[in-house]
């Protein structure tokens, strides 16, 4: 498999992500829906991860071994998956705090699966990154890129 395939498909994934929803509020049969698109972070979110898509996309394209960049989308999806997961505390206490005041009059919140599929694409940046160092390491160790 091609350098950074697997952080272009977390990127990507990542992308979708943002616009799916994060939090979904029923009452009775009225239901709403707030994408990450939505939210303060979203913008940021779809920005950082197409530049991470383009970069990878490149970097497949010219079957580069470049290590320099990908550490810079290692430390990025690292930094996104922080951002993520600090937004999936933030929603989930958000839901807590609903549910405790009116979780008893018939309002269902619940988190979105769009939090939960930004979070799994900004880990798979990162790791695909990370072992993409590693086995250019293994390889050059190895006496293959000599």
């Amino acid at each position: 498999m091609k350098k950074f395939t697997i952080p272009l498909v977390g990127a990507i994934l990542g992308i979708i992500g943002v616009v799916l929803p994060w939090m979904t509020v029923s009452v009775g049969r009225v239901s709403r829906s707030v994408s990450g698109y939505d939210s303060k972070h979203g913008l940021l979110f779809i920005g950082a991860l197409a530049v991470v898509a383009i970069i990878c996309g490149i970097m497949r394209a010219q079957n580069s071994e470049n290590s320099i960049v990908g550490g810079v989308i290692a430390v990025a999806g690292i930094g996104l998956a922080i951002m993520a997961y600090n937004d999936l505390q933030n929603v989930r206490e958000g839901v807590r705090v609903v549910k405790s005041f009116m979780g008893g009059r018939g309002m269902k919140v619940e988190v979105g699966i769009g939090l939960w599929t930004v979070l799994t694409g900004v880990g798979i940046v990162a790791l695909g990154a990370i072992f993409d160092l590693i086995r250019a390491n293994q390889y050059q160790s190895d006496g293959f890129l000599d």
